[in-house]
């Protein structure tokens, strides 16, 4: 086992090994945003260099949630699969905290089990509050279902990003239990004005 002082050893060398990476990407990055300033690939290689990784979010489900059918409904979210953006990840209120204006790709995905009176399912996302939805399958009865969406959007600093789902039903008193693969995860792809 090593000691206390080989382990700061290792974390000193690997801080220095890091600034030379970043030096030298930058010097790289030099390069190529000389030829084309237009391109969002520059701006991300960029971001790269300046924060050492891409700002990205990701939140999923660790245990199944039963959910009221026929309303938007929170999907509860328990675990921070990655979070290279600074406390971005809000486990205690199911959501992601913007930490970095720009361009963002969000890809979002709610399972559900199967339900006797489902007629379709759908996801979506909340944004500060308000529903952004993508329509899902008409689906028969009885049968799983993965519902995904994605979607690229100007965030500033302090938005929020909640994963809802939405499931029709013809039975007002259904519930329908969302799976534990659902998730949703916020990725910076341009930076910011």
């Amino acid at each position: 086992m090593a000691t206390l002082e080989e382990l700061s050893q290792a974390v000193i060398q690997l801080g220095r090994e890091n600034q030379k990476l970043r030096r030298s990407l930058s010097r790289m990055m030099r390069r190529v945003r000389s030829n084309d300033l237009s391109n969002p690939i520059t701006a991300l290689s960029r971001d790269l260099v300046d924060l050492g990784e891409v700002p990205t979010v990701r939140l999923s489900q660790t245990s199944a949630q039963t959910i009221t059918a026929n309303a938007w409904r929170t999907v509860t979210l328990q675990l921070a699969d990655f979070d290279f953006t600074g406390n971005g990840a809000d486990l205690a209120n199911n959501r992601i905290i913007i930490r970095r204006g720009g361009i963002y790709l969000l890809i979002g995905r709610v399972s559900t089990a199967s339900n006797a009176n489902e007629i379709d399912r759908h996801v979506g996302y909340l944004l500060n509050g308000s529903i952004h939805r993508t329509w899902g399958p008409l689906m028969a009865a009885n049968e799983t279902c993965r519902v995904g969406f994605s979607d690229t959007i100007e965030l500033s600093i302090g938005d929020t990003l909640i994963l809802a789902a939405f499931v029709r039903t013809t039975n007002l008193l259904t519930t329908v239990d969302v799976e534990t693969r659902s998730f949703i995860s916020a990725t910076l792809i341009a930076s910011g004005s």
